[in-house]
């Protein structure tokens, strides 16, 4: 991420910085303005400048970014976004003028308003404190990244590069093909004998059973809401090699459970699995 500008009014210096090095500016403001430090910049802070040879008729500027010192009173040329001259190279000032240096951001790192009043952003909204709160139509064609507060958005948001959250992202529980899905959407009983639901409506219960003299029967511990759609019964007797009799499911399932079958003589334990909604 880069590193964000600080802005401030009414800074206007003076300098008489000469060639293309590091703008050394007066102790005292232009008359009615202010110095960096007056204006609360501190020394570190990264600025957006214009330099201009003339106070009322300039012929020659350079805009760009810098860091400014305090003690030095300095601001070094790092980013040169436009000069009188063209192209992005450093403006070498002659050392016979005084120049004036304001702070004022440039248009390079200005976001603009579309006709219809929204703001697109290309490289990406960077939110790292306070979370960020978006109440209408939001797109971003590079990447949201909240680290911390979280995201609130009340509207309808696209997003075609990265979604990077740090924290928390809540959402409403979707309901159908085009909405986001919850953990909590599939709540489980993680038990020998349990149940999943699926936010689609989907439901599986399993548990164990037996037979005795070849009948038996399972009853849910809770029936579905509508309707068994299938079973399967997984054979667990025995500890050795061994031919076992067959075991169905029998024919009167419903939505509570249902019968199961195998020799008249067996007697066994089975594992089952039914899905139904």
């Amino acid at each position: 991420m880069g590193t964000p500008n600080v802005v401030a009014d009414r800074v206007l210096v003076t300098t008489a910085t000469s060639g293309t090095g590091t703008y050394t500016f007066d102790s005292a403001a232009v008359a009615g303005f202010l110095t960096p430090q007056a204006a609360g910049i501190t020394s570190g802070a990264r600025v957006a400048y214009v330099v201009v040879d003339s106070q009322t008729s300039p012929t020659q500027f350079e805009v760009g970014e810098g860091v400014y010192t305090e003690i030095a009173r300095t601001i070094t040329r790092a980013t040169i976004h436009r000069t009188s001259s063209g192209g992005t190279t450093h403006l070498s000032w002659p050392n016979t003028n005084t120049k004036f240096l304001f702070l004022a951001p440039s248009a390079a790192r200005l976001p603009i308003l579309e006709t219809d009043g929204r703001l697109t952003l290309t490289g990406g909204l960077n939110v790292t404190a306070g979370g960020a709160t978006v109440t209408g139509t939001t797109t971003l064609d590079g990447a949201l990244t909240v680290s911390s507060g979280g995201a609130a958005v009340t509207g309808n948001s696209s997003v075609t590069g990265t979604l990077a959250v740090s924290s928390t992202v809540t959402a409403a529980n979707g309901t159908s093909g085009t909405q986001v899905v919850n953990f909590g959407q599939f709540p489980a009983t993680l038990n020998t004998t349990g149940t999943t639901t699926l936010p689609n409506g989907l439901i599986m219960k399993w548990g164990t059973g037996a037979i005795f003299s070849g009948v038996g029967s399972v009853t849910y511990a809770t029936a579905f809401p509508n309707a068994t759609l299938n079973v399967q019964l997984t054979i667990s007797s025995g500890s050795a090699a061994a031919t076992q009799d067959a075991l169905i499911v029998g024919a009167a399932v419903t939505a509570a459970g249902f019968p199961a079958y195998g020799n008249a003589a067996s007697t066994l334990s089975f594992f089952w699995l039914a899905i139904g909604y």
